[in-house]
C-alpha cells in the first residue's frame, strides 16, 4: 500500500490549486481512498475532543536501503470540525503527513542482523507485524542505524561507573538516574524515536542522534548520542538529561511550586 501514498499526497496537494477540484480529481481520489481502506487492515479513525477527525493508514513493511533494517510508512490526516470557521472555499483538511518507522532484524540472542540485505531482507520484512512494539520512528534509515549502534555502545558504557564518555545533566530534578539501572532498561533495538542532526547543540565534528531512553513518571530520560562525523555508526560519547513531557507533568510542577510558595509565606 505504501506505493499509493505518494500519488495520494500529490493529488491532495494539486487539489489546493483547483477551486473547486476537477470532477476527475474527485473521482480518482475517492477510488484511491477506497482502495487504501480496503487493502489496509490497520486503518484507524477517531475524533478528538475538538471535534476534529483523524485518519491513520499503515503502509506495508518492506526492506530499506540499509541491510538488516525494515521500514514502513504511516499516512496521517486531520480534518477540521464542522464548527471551525474556514476561508471561503477553503478545505477542511488541516494536515497531511507521512511518518517513516523502522525495525531492526535480530537473532535469537537479540543481536542486530546487519548482514541481511536485498531480496532476503524484503522477504523477512514483509512478514513483520506492523503492531509489533519494536517499530520506532526516525528521520531516515541513517538515523535509525546510528541510534541502534549508539545505544549498543551506550549500554556498555553505562556499566562502567568511571566512563568519561558520558555527560549527565539532570536539570531541576537534581538527581541523575543510576547508570547501571538505566542500562538494564535500554533496548538498543527499540530507540522509541531517533532524530539525526548536526550543527546547533551538537559538536562541529560530530553527528548527533536524540533518543528517549526510559519513561520516568511525567517525563523521560533522554540522551544525545554523539557519533563520528564520517562513520555515523561509530559511537563517540553521550549526554544524558531529563526530558519533561505531558500536560499532567506541568500541572504537577505547578502544584509543587504553589506548595513551596505557601510554605514560604507561612514561615
Amino acid at each position: 500500500m505504501s506505493a499509493l501514498l505518494a500519488p495520494l499526497l500529490l493529488m491532495v496537494s494539486a487539489a489546493q490549486f483547483n477551486d473547486p477540484p476537477e470532477p476527475e480529481q474527485r473521482r480518482m481520489a475517492s477510488e484511491l481512498f477506497d482502495q487504501l481502506l480496503t487493502e489496509d487492515s490497520n486503518a484507524d479513525a477517531w475524533r478528538d475532543y475538538r471535534g476534529r477527525d483523524h485518519v491513520s493508514l499503515d503502509g506495508r513493511p518492506r526492506g530499506s536501503n540499509r541491510q538488516g533494517l525494515c521500514e514502513r510508512d504511516i499516512l496521517r490526516m486531520e480534518r477540521a470540525s464542522k464548527e471551525e470557521k474556514r476561508p471561503e472555499g477553503g478545505s477542511t483538511l488541516l494536515e497531511v503527513k507521512t511518518e517513516r518507522w523502522f525495525y531492526v532484524l535480530s537473532d535469537a540472542k537479540n543481536e542486530p542482523r546487519w548482514e541481511v540485505g536485498y531480496e532476503p531482507l524484503d522477504r523477512e520484512c514483509v512478514k513483520l507485524d506492523p503492531n509489533n512494539h519494536r517499530w520506532f520512528s526516525a528521520t531516515d534509515a541513517d538515523a535509525a542505524v546510528s541510534a541502534v549502534a549508539g545505544l549498543v555502545a551506550l549500554k556498555a558504557e553505562l556499566g562502567r561507573p568511571s566512563s568519561k564518555k558520558i555527560e549527565a545533566s539532570c536539570g531541576f530534578f537534581g538527581k541523575c538516574p543510576a547508570f547501571a539501572e538505566l542500562a538494564e532498561r535500554i533496548d538498543p533495538l527499540h530507540p522509541s524515536g531517533a532524530w539525526l542532526f548536526a550543527g546547533k547543540d551538537c559538536p562541529e565534528d560530530r553527528w548527533c542522534v536524540d533518543v528517549l531512553l526510559d519513561n520516568v513518571g511525567c517525563g523521560a530520560w533522554s540522551t544525545q548520542l554523539r557519533m563520528d562525523r564520517i562513520h555515523i555508526t561509530h559511537f563517540h560519547s553521550a549526554r544524558i538529561g531529563h526530558f519533561v513531557g505531558g500536560l499532567h507533568c506541568g500541572e504537577m510542577e505547578m502544584e509543587r511550586e504553589a506548595e513551596a510558595a505557601a510554605k514560604g509565606t507561612v514561615n
